[in-house]
C-alpha cells in the first residue's frame, strides 16, 4: 500500500498550493529529500511545476545524456506523471488554508509545506488517513513525546511518534530529524 502525501508551499498570506505524491509520503523518506534539496521557495516551486508525482526524488530533472522515464527510471530523479507517464498536466491545488487544505483529501497520510516567509518546511502534518487508523486508542492514553503531557489530540509526527500541538508549534526539522532518526535506529 503506498503512503500517499501532498507537497508544497504555505503562502504569507496563509494559502497553500501543493501537488500529490502517491508513494513512499512517510517522514522517514520525504522529510530527509525535501530539507536537502527543496531548501528554498524557488526549489519547491521547481517541483511543482511537475504537477502530481509519483515519487519524490533528490533531483526535479534527469541530466540530458539520461534516459528517464516512469517505467525506466533514473535513481533520484522525482517521476512526475505528465512528464514521465504522459498523463494530464495536474496543476498545483490552492486551498485558503493549512486547514482547508487537511479537510480536502481524506486519503492523504501525510501533507509537507515550506513556509515561505520563514524559508523553512514545516514539521511533517499528519492527514487523517493515518490519524483515523491511529486514534483507536483511549484519547486519556495519549503522551506527548517531547514533555511527556496527556493529550486527548497528538500532531503525529512519524507512524508512532506524535506530540502536543505546543510543542509541535516550536519545533524545528532537526528536531523532526532527530525523532525520525530515533525510530529508525530503535
Amino acid at each position: 500500500m503506498s503512503t500517499r502525501s501532498r507537497i508544497g508551499i504555505l503562502n504569507p498570506d496563509g494559502s497553500t498550493r501543493t501537488i500529490y505524491c502517491h508513494s513512499d509520503g512517510y517522514p522517514e523518506h520525504q522529510l530527509p529529500i525535501l530539507t536537502q534539496h527543496y531548501g528554498t521557495v524557488e526549489k519547491v516551486e521547481e517541483l511543482l511545476k511537475l504537477g502530481d508525482i509519483s515519487v519524490l526524488g533528490e533531483r526535479t530533472a534527469p541530466n540530458p545524456e539520461e534516459e528517464h522515464s516512469f517505467k525506466d527510471r533514473v535513481k533520484g530523479v522525482t517521476v512526475a506523471y505528465h512528464r514521465d507517464r504522459g498523463e494530464p498536466m495536474t496543476a498545483a491545488f490552492c486551498h485558503r488554508s493549512i486547514d482547508a487544505l487537511k479537510a480536502s483529501d481524506w486519503s492523504i497520510d501525510w501533507f509537507y509545506l515550506f513556509d515561505a516567509k520563514k524559508g523553512r518546511w514545516l514539521p511533517p502534518i499528519c492527514g487523517r488517513a493515518l490519524q483515523r487508523e491511529q486514534h483507536h486508542a483511549d484519547k486519556a492514553d495519549f503522551i506527548c513525546r517531547f514533555c511527556g503531557k496527556k493529550t486527548e489530540e497528538l500532531i503525529w509526527i512519524t507512524r508512532h511518534q506524535g506530540v502536543c500541538s505546543d510543542c509541535y508549534s516550536e519545533m524545528t526539522p532537526e528536531a523532526i530529524e532527530g525523532i525520525i532518526d530515533t525510530e529508525n535506529n530503535g
